[in-house]
């Protein structure tokens, strides 16, 4: 697991996620062939100040074919993946296929 540049910043993400990365890299490299690379956190803009990313419960994953391609996964390929990481996550995560990227937050109140 690693992140995508210096700015990333992971610095106040909650225990839960970090066990939950550690598991997410493993699916990473077993459908991508590449480390997990987290391009967001705590840092960068999201869409609402009461962004998951602000209360260090979310997180943004790469989803390029290789880890420097810049060329994303997509089609077939993109919703096998997305498929493999959302059922992986479990009831009490939220996971959303974002143009370029999946953006995957702790969401415990929404479990079933």
């Amino acid at each position: 697991m690693k992140l995508s540049s210096k700015s990333v910043d992971v610095s106040a993400i909650l225990p839960i996620i970090w066990q939950e990365l550690f598991r997410l890299d493993a699916l990473c490299r077993d459908n991508l062939g590449y480390e997990l690379i987290i391009t967001s956190a705590l840092d960068g803009q999201h869409t609402a100040r009461t962004s998951d990313h602000y209360r260090g419960t979310a997180i943004d994953m790469r989803t390029w074919t290789t880890a420097t391609s810049g060329t994303q996964v997509y089609g077939s390929e993109r919703t096998k993946l997305f498929d493999a990481v959302q059922s992986a996550r479990g009831d009490n995560w939220y996971v959303k296929n974002e143009r370029n990227h999946f953006h995957l937050s702790y969401r415990p109140e929404y479990s079933g």
